[in-house]
């Protein structure tokens, strides 16, 4: 009985010291904060690899654009181990945009960027002074990994070319063209034009239905030479630069008056003064003269005569100068509609052909086919058709030459 009681003492004190313990599912108010880090946004250890290379896009290398706020697009770059990737735009050596991300849209103060066919399209928020530019891309992970781009040249421009007419038909010198003023040439003759704007702009020249146009060089000179007929003609010149930017001169016109001179037949037996008339032959670019017969013997018969040399000749001109070169289409297989055509005569030409053109000679064809002189073995022919130059030699003797490009 005694061993009984204390063994039921011992367990009840055994109770009295147990610790107590809660159960699992008890609730509990947490209070403590905490920070996650994305892994993909931290350096990965060590990463040596740098991204991939950026590759610009546009605006292409040396473009020039009025826009003063250009779209710069690059395609996107890689990284082996899919660390993040930003970018920075590099203006003239300076690093000007920072911080473009590759995984969404950027806007920051001075520009706006976003994803679209796995290219980076950004537009500055401000506009970019007038000038020449060179931009690059550097693309960086987190580990300090960098890849540059190749570097691009590009004009902002926002000056419209200027225009001046220097000289018209080596007569009006400077001419004043405001008034739509009208300006008088003996013809028909080629009407020199010579003009001036921007280097490289190109030189636009219609009168009445056809327009010309004319590329210039550094210089920014030019002089076209259009033959014209007798007529009126309305004049409109305009400059196009490399930005797209255009000027016009004032519209003036051209009166392109005949020269003629007259034969006055004297008294013959049998004709009366008042059934004598006058014979006008066209000239082209000499002063009116006028010429009286004074003898009478046998002047029916010479003026025959002559008549018939006159006409000979007439028609062995227009046989030699009839057309002996057709640029033909390969496309349809017809003449083009126009084109511009530079003859340089071969050197081994006689002197006196040399000394008389020792410039390539320039020729505005509409259509494609025309008489040109000196045209042998050996010519170097420059054809521009639209955009596009043609340069080529004849290697061979012909009467007539039939291209077809």
């Amino acid at each position: 009985m005694n061993i009984a009681k204390i063994l039921l003492i011992f367990i009840v004190s055994l109770c009295h010291c147990a610790i107590p313990v809660h159960a699992a599912n008890d609730p509990q108010n947490a209070t403590a904060s905490a920070t996650a880090t994305v892994p993909a946004t931290a350096p990965t250890t060590g990463d040596i690899t740098a991204p991939t290379t950026p590759i610009l896009i546009s605006p292409f290398d040396g473009a020039t654009t009025n826009q003063t706020r250009p779209e710069f697009v690059w395609r996107q770059s890689s990284d082996s181990d899919s660390n993040t990737i930003l970018y920075t735009l590099t203006l003239n050596g300076v690093a000007t945009f920072l911080g473009i991300s590759s995984s969404g849209n950027t806007q920051k103060h001075n520009f706006i960027s976003h994803i679209g066919d796995n290219n980076i399209y950004l537009i500055p928020t401000f506009d970019l002074p007038e000038g020449e530019y060179d931009w690059s891309i550097n693309a960086y992970d987190l580990s300090s990994n960098t890849s540059h781009s190749t570097t691009w040249h590009l004009t902002i421009d926002e000056t419209a070319p200027f225009l001046t007419l220097l000289n018209l038909d080596d007569r009006f010198d400077h001419p004043n063209l405001e008034g739509n003023p009208t300006f008088e040439i003996r013809g028909p003759k080629d009407v020199s034009f010579s003009l001036a704007t921007e280097s490289w702009s190109t030189i636009s020249l219609r009168l009445a239905d056809h327009s010309y146009s004319y590329p210039t060089n550094q210089t920014g000179l030019t002089t076209p030479n259009i033959h014209l007929l007798p007529g009126l003609y309305t004049v409109d010149i305009t400059s196009f630069d490399h930005a797209g930017l255009t000027t016009t001169l004032p519209s003036f016109t051209l009166n392109i008056t005949e020269s003629m001179f007259s034969i006055t037949i004297p008294s013959l037996p049998g004709i009366t003064p008042s059934d004598q008339t006058s014979i006008s032959y066209l000239l082209p670019s000499f002063p009116a003269t006028i010429t009286q017969i004074t003898s009478r013997a046998n002047l029916a018969f010479y003026m025959l005569i002559l008549l018939a040399v006159l006409t000979s000749s007439l028609l062995m001109i227009l046989w030699y100068r009839q057309p002996n070169i057709l640029i033909l289409d390969k496309v349809t297989n017809k003449p083009y509609r126009s084109l511009i055509l530079y003859h340089s005569i071969p050197t081994t030409r006689v002197r006196s052909v040399l000394s008389t053109h020792k410039q390539p000679i320039y020729y505005s064809l509409s259509p494609a086919r025309a008489y040109i002189p000196h045209l042998s073995r050996y010519s170097t022919l420059t054809i521009r058709i639209g955009d596009t130059t043609h340069i080529l030699s004849l290697s061979a003797s012909s009467r007539q030459y039939v291209l077809v490009i």
